[in-house]
């Protein structure tokens, strides 16, 4: 009686189960036919970033060309010059030149949220490269193979 009703249970759950693997199925395509920006965008140039980079124009060097003599007394001349590169001379100058803890206590997270800003983004052209070099390496592989089959005579 019980392997009776156990065949009916599981003709029941299939019953429910199958019409809602078709729907499922047929809304659910990994076909061509789906056709939007993130399916473009993985088929087109996967290793694009997803969002902009937040780029100042601080990499044309220092407009004025002015050295904060207090902050290039601190740094050497190529940390200097890229502190000033990255925009961080202004964001020192405020950090040396506070007086209350507070203030200093401020500056220094605005200098530390910048600096984690530039090494996330440069982690980023990073990686955009790496996955570019796997890219070519494929492409690499692929013509090898293509180029190794035997043409038929």
């Amino acid at each position: 009686m019980s392997l009776l009703k156990a065949k009916i249970n599981a003709t029941r759950y299939w019953l429910m189960v199958m019409p809602l693997t078709i729907i499922f199925g047929l809304f659910s395509s990994c076909s061509s036919v789906m056709e939007n920006s993130k399916v473009n965008a993985l088929r087109d140039d996967y290793c694009a970033p997803a969002v902009q980079y937040q780029q100042e124009d601080t990499l044309a060097g220092n407009e004025n060309n002015t050295v904060n003599p207090i902050v290039a007394g601190k740094l050497n001349t190529h940390d200097y010059n890229l502190a000033s590169r990255i925009g961080l001379t202004p964001l020192i100058a405020d950090y040396l030149n506070s007086a209350s803890p507070t203030d200093k206590l401020a500056a220094k997270q605005k200098l530390t949220d910048k600096i984690i800003l530039f090494n996330t983004q440069v982690e980023a052209v990073v990686a955009e490269l790496d996955c570019n070099g796997e890219r070519f390496d494929q492409l690499a592989r692929f013509i090898h193979d293509k180029m190794a089959v035997p043409l038929p005579v």
